[in-house]
């Protein structure tokens, strides 16, 4: 198949007269009617004379042939799921054999969403629509339907809305009032059996006109420094703008081909895979994004060109991602309370003092701190982007202080690094606890990986604690040195004390 056909989002009308939408990742509330299906053009394109159609299951990375049942049934180009069960969730794919070689035809990834016990819809399962009150509008109910005969009900906020039975909801002139949660039921009868689908839509009606946004990739085409036999994880992610487009789509190719799908069970993704498509929404604005995970960089993939492509509203956008090989100076660049209106001695202790000791002596890495590092009287902007251009971390020590300009410009400039060009990751160390971070940027939520480490004081002191060890597991990787030392009873801790301890520090992924 040509990347074209996978490329353009059309919609056809098949023989069995439903519609069949042209997605690679879909989801579906449980126990909803629902089928999978491809177009009936492309066998044409790829096969002549008699054929096998058979359709697949991804089970812990290998292909399982699908069989029928009164639940699950294969109906010409479509795979019907009567109803979809939470158990349906996976990777699928539709093969076609001539008996001397196998086609794949289309791949999908199907997420089988929980249906809300005590709502009519999925806060998860719902698109957005911004219109401009004082003008016309139409809201569209599933393409699942497989005949005129169906019944169809609108509820508003989930409640039955004005005894609307059509498959468009009309809107003659929009206002404020008109706006709300949507959901349209459409009840499909099947041997004997009512089942049902349904799709929801938020409205939101603004008096003015909303902003127009350019659908966009986060960042420009870029360059990674890596090392051979390193672990390399590839994000793309796309500003949509102020709604979230039913056909949404976002891809990793390879050199013009498709990637493996990520299994998810460890130890048995391929070298390279692509994890699964994921929907943000920050604010009133939404986002798309998917990761490419490669498990060790080699010299060919040095050459390979890694496209995310984003389609949406019958737009592209593309980026190309290329690896090279690192030319980083130091594993991390540090940055701390510093300036802030009530420092504390501890804080700066721990960043000047401990911290250095730990990684630099114990563990071999090369940090740079800014007071540490860099001459005075230098221009402190340029050389924060340069000092931070030349590190593969960032290492961020939060606390509520955490609120100086140059701390702040320090974070944003490492944001900007990390997210859109890709060349450093960040650490974030909550040295203090931290109950609400909305005092940081908002764009630190978009980060594929955000990662939390805690520092517990008497807990975290040993070199052994987990403290360390998730630092080190979020550093770059170094050989261990021999002449580890076990504790710091030649630091002056002061209150922290000097008397070492083995566990205490949490680990918190937060993505």
């Amino acid at each position: 198949m040509t990347l074209m056909i996978f490329f353009l989002m059309i919609i056809f009308e098949s023989a069995t007269g439903k519609l069949c939408p042209l997605r690679a990742s879909i989801d579906v509330l449980e126990g909803e009617y629902f089928f999978l299906c491809y177009l009936e053009s492309m066998q044409e394109h790829f096969q002549e004379g008699a054929y096998a159609i058979n359709w697949y299951k991804d089970n812990a990375g290998k292909q399982e042939l699908i069989k029928e049942s009164h639940r699950i049934v294969s109906q010409m180009n479509f795979l019907e799921f009567w109803p979809v069960e939470l158990a349906d969730s996976g990777n699928y794919s539709v093969i076609h054999s001539n008996g001397k070689q196998n086609l794949t035809i289309q791949k999908w990834t199907l997420n089988v969403l929980e249906r809300n016990k005590s709502s009519c819809f999925n806060k998860n399962h719902l698109t957005t629509e911004i219109k401009s009150a004082g003008t016309g509008h139409s809201l569209k109910c599933s393409d699942l339907s497989v005949s005129e005969n169906n019944s169809i009900t609108w509820y508003k906020d989930c409640k039955n809305y004005e005894n609307e039975t059509e498959l468009e909801l009309d809107f003659e002139t929009l206002t404020v009032q008109h706006s709300g949660i949507y959901t349209c039921k459409i009840l499909i009868s099947h041997e004997g059996k009512i089942y049902h689908s349904t799709n929801t839509i938020k409205l939101v009606v603004e008096e003015d006109a909303p902003e127009v946004v350019t659908l966009e990739i986060v960042g420009c085409h870029e360059e990674i420094e890596t090392e051979i036999g390193k672990e390399e994880i590839l994000n793309c992610t796309g500003f949509l703008g102020y709604y979230m487009p039913e056909d949404a789509s976002l891809y990793w190719l390879i050199n013009q081909e498709f990637p493996e799908k990520c299994t998810g069970i460890p130890g048995t993704d391929p070298s390279i895979c692509e994890e699964e498509f994921k929907k943000l929404q920050l604010g009133n604005k939404f986002y798309v994004t998917r990761l490419l995970q490669i498990k060790k960089v080699t010299d060919e993939d040095m050459n390979r060109n890694f496209t995310c492509m984003l389609q949406a509203d019958e737009r592209t956008q593309t980026k190309i991602v290329k690896l090279k090989k690192d030319g980083k100076e130091y594993d991390a660049f540090v940055s701390y309370l510093k300036d802030c209106i009530s420092p504390t001695e501890d804080e700066r202790e721990f960043a000047l003092k401990i911290l250095p000791m730990i990684l630099e002596e114990n563990f071999g890495y090369k940090l740079c701190i800014f007071e540490r590092d860099v001459s005075p009287g230098r221009a402190v902007v340029d050389d924060i982007h340069s000092f931070i251009d030349k590190s593969r971390r960032l290492i961020i020590i939060l606390s509520q202080n955490y609120i100086s300009d140059r701390a702040i410009y320090e974070l944003e400039s490492g944001l900007h690094k990390a997210l859109v060009e890709r060349k450093t990751k960040i650490i974030l160390i909550e040295y203090m606890p931290i109950s609400d971070y909305s005092f940081l940027p908002e764009s630190l939520s978009l980060l594929p990986s955000k990662r939390v480490v805690k520092w517990k004081k008497d807990k975290s002191l040993h070199v052994n604690s987990r403290f360390w060890k998730n630092l080190r597991y979020l550093m770059p990787a170094k050989p261990t040195k021999k002449n580890i030392k076990g504790h710091y009873n030649n630091l002056d801790l002061g209150s922290q004390g000097a008397q070492p301890l083995t566990e205490g520090c949490e680990f918190n992924g937060v993505v």
